[in-house]
């Protein structure tokens, strides 16, 4: 197949170190929503047993174990 693989370039993108820039590749509406979806995943003031659950969740669904 040819074209458009998103998959491939997020392969591609981790492999060499870049990271994905929500302000330079998204409109503002697709800024704001990232910025809501943040907000509401990753709270910065929650009772700690909700901070864990959560920080284990989204470390076990992206992949992310030991990395923040």
């Amino acid at each position: 197949m040819s074209g458009g693989d998103d998959a491939g370039d997020t392969v591609d993108a981790a492999d060499t170190g870049k990271c994905f820039d929500p302000t330079s590749c998204c409109s503002a509406r697709e800024q704001a929503m990232i910025a809501a979806l943040r907000a509401y995943l990753r709270p910065e003031v929650a009772p700690e047993c909700l901070m864990a659950k959560l920080k284990a969740t989204l470390d076990h669904c992206c992949g992310e174990d030991g990395k923040r």
